[in-house]
């Protein structure tokens, strides 16, 4: 059966599917414009906001360079200020290391001088008690260098005792450091030099001008025992009666560095009465700059450089300086070591008085004659003990300042590297003086066996 369809219901279809497939096309147009535009309105958008970006941007990259920068330069600077430590400390540690290479090295020449030190002519017995000075002593002299803060003033007195009752003839000479050595070598008047009262070998007093200049010809003809302020090696000119070269047997004491610089300032200070706490501020202030500045207190040159040791005109030495730099320091010290053994000298110990005085004992009364001065001004007598005799007394102790210093560990360090050639000084006559005690001792027991 065949389909038939009516005209007008196919012709209602056709239109129906142009009516539909019109709006499509318009969709796909309107779309098409729709996504255009919103394209265009994105890139403009995004532009724009590229643009706001972009103005931002230089303003947050400065600050992020400068916060940057900032933080680059703190971290530089803490870099820089711990490099700054670490080198300085090295550099300190470099520096004390060499010293104590110097100092090590010091002590092997010391030790290597010490090693064939003898002591043997230092004390040999020099006179007897009951000698004829004006005889026996005529072409020898004793002679006695006093460093200043050294226990002088009681070397002295006992030198003068002794004097009284040996018949020995003492006098005491000061302000005589200066004395150059062409003054030495021309056996006159020392004008540089001051005699002060002493005795004479009857007893009786010798000289009352305190202002008379030294003669050295009264020396040589009236002196048996010297002693103040002058230069090791002063007497080495003179003569006997037979003009031959008058032999001379010096002595001279030694005492820790620290205490006798510290001694030394409270003497010196003592005429403006100062109080404790400016004693040790200015013990600390001089210890401090020296030691910073590479300087070092050697004042036992003034006494132990000879006359010969030294160039050019010699000055006066006021008060407690005698600084030097450290290399002309450490020569100093060698030379002043060396010294000691060339000219045999008599080491006292102030630390060590009983033990000094056994020595001067044996080589100034071997017979036991004059026991009685020794044990009175700090031999140990036959009860075993020793009367300690203080003269010059300070103020304040110098313990006691010293103990003051301590409380600040780097005054004090700085201290001893300011007094260090001093000590090393007295750290080689220390050992001198233990052999020459040593020495006596064993020809004491000897003679008793």
């Amino acid at each position: 059966m065949a389909l038939k369809i009516a005209p007008g219901r196919f012709h209602s279809k056709r239109k129906s599917i142009w009516k539909k497939l019109f709006f499509v096309i318009i969709s796909i147009v309107v779309g098409f414009q729709i996504t255009t535009i919103s394209r265009h309105m994105a890139s403009q958008f995004t532009a724009k906001s590229q643009i706001d970006f972009d103005s931002n941007l230089p303003k947050k990259k400065i600050s992020a360079t400068v916060e940057q920068k900032q933080i680059s330069s703190d971290m530089a600077s803490e870099i820089t200020t711990n490099d700054q430590i670490d080198f300085e400390r090295t550099l300190q540690k470099n520096i004390m290391e060499q010293k104590q290479e110097q100092m090590l090295q010091q002590k092997h020449i010391s030790d290597g001088l010490l090693s064939v030190y003898d002591p043997t002519n230092a004390i040999a017995p020099l006179w007897k008690c009951s000698d004829e000075f004006s005889l026996e002593a005529a072409d020898t002299k004793f002679a006695f260098v006093h460093v200043f803060k050294t226990a002088g003033t009681a070397v002295n007195t006992f030198l003068k005792d002794y004097a009284v009752t040996c018949g020995a003839s003492f006098t005491k000479i000061i302000s005589c450091t200066t004395l150059d050595a062409d003054s030495v070598k021309a056996r006159g008047e020392w004008k540089e030099c001051t005699v002060l009262k002493g005795v004479q070998r009857d007893g009786k007093s010798m000289g009352t001008d305190k202002n008379r200049d030294a003669n050295q010809k009264m020396i040589e003809q009236s002196v048996d025992i010297v002693g103040g302020h002058f230069r090791l090696g002063t007497l080495d000119y003179l003569r006997s009666k037979d003009g031959s070269k008058t032999k001379v047997r010096y002595l001279s004491y030694f005492r820790d560095a620290v205490a006798k610089y510290v001694s030394s300032v409270v003497y010196v200070k003592k005429p403006k009465n100062w109080s404790r706490e400016q004693l040790v501020a200015f013990i600390i202030k001089e210890a401090k700059a020296n030691a910073k500045a590479g300087k070092y207190h050697v004042k036992y040159a003034e006494y132990l450089k000879t006359p010969w040791q030294f160039e050019g005109k010699l000055l006066k030495s006021k008060d407690i300086k005698w600084v030097n730099m450290g290399k002309e320091a450490k020569e100093l010290a060698s030379l002043i070591i060396k010294n000691l053994i060339a000219y045999n000298v008599i080491i006292g110990i102030t630390e060590r008085m009983p033990d000094t005085l056994e020595v001067l004992q044996h080589v100034m009364d071997p017979a036991g004659e004059a026991t009685e001065v020794f044990t009175k001004n700090g031999m140990v007598d036959a009860k075993g003990k020793a009367q300690i005799k203080k003269s010059n007394v300070s103020p304040f102790s110098s313990s006691s300042i010293v103990e003051e210093v301590k409380k600040d560990a780097e005054a004090y360090a700085a201290l001893v590297e300011y007094v260090k050639y001093e000590q090393m000084i007295y750290d080689f006559a220390l050992e001198m003086h233990i052999k020459q005690h040593k020495a006596v001792m064993s020809l004491k027991n000897r003679s008793r066996v």
